[in-house]
């Protein structure tokens, strides 16, 4: 028995075996076509690589030489930090100084405030400091009085024109009535 063959049939234009059949040529053939042209260049063209190589240094050494520079200045601005944060330390310093001293005048001018009043009543104490106070003796008739607690008692008093000296001591009242200002002495 003879072992039939299946006739071959005709086929249709643009099926499937034509259709990858040219891109798959013309790939294999552009393949072909770069490796043959990379061995080329590396074979021959030596002269070409080593100019790129020394254009390359040279960007490198620019390269470097630029970071150098910028480095300068960026070393100049940490010293200029340094300089103004020990000048804000410092004043900082003088600051604290003159909180201080200022702590101390007002507390000077509470005594001084404390050690001079005018016409009215006085706690001494605290409203005054204890001590000789004097008047000028600007007003007419001046009049004053050291009076006891809060039962106003009159321990002294004086009235008169010019000059007057009175005593204050703690725990008593000072009045005074068209005298002045008085001074601590």
């Amino acid at each position: 028995m003879a072992q039939e063959w299946p006739e071959p049939q005709p086929q249709e234009r643009g099926g499937r075996r034509g259709r990858f059949t040219w891109p798959v040529v013309v790939g294999v053939a552009l393949i072909a076509f770069g490796i043959g042209s990379i061995g080329a260049g590396s074979s021959g063209d030596t002269g070409e690589a080593d100019r790129l190589r020394r254009e390359l240094d040279d960007v490198r050494a620019q390269l470097t030489a630029l970071q150098e520079q910028a480095g300068a200045p960026q070393a100049q601005l940490a010293q200029r930090q340094a300089q103004l944060d020990a000048r804000s330390a410092e004043l900082d310093q003088r600051q604290a100084q003159l909180d201080q001293r200022q702590a101390a005048v007002t507390q000077q001018e509470g005594v001084a405030e404390q050690s001079q009043f005018s016409d009215g009543v006085y706690a001494v104490g605290p409203d005054i400091v204890p001590g000789t106070y004097r008047t000028d003796g600007g007003g007419d008739l001046c009049y004053w009085a050291r009076l006891s607690g809060p039962e106003r008692q009159i321990i002294q008093n004086g009235i008169g024109a010019g000059p007057q000296i009175v005593e204050a001591r703690a725990g008593e009242l000072i009045e005074s009535q068209r005298c002045g200002t008085w001074q601590r002495r």
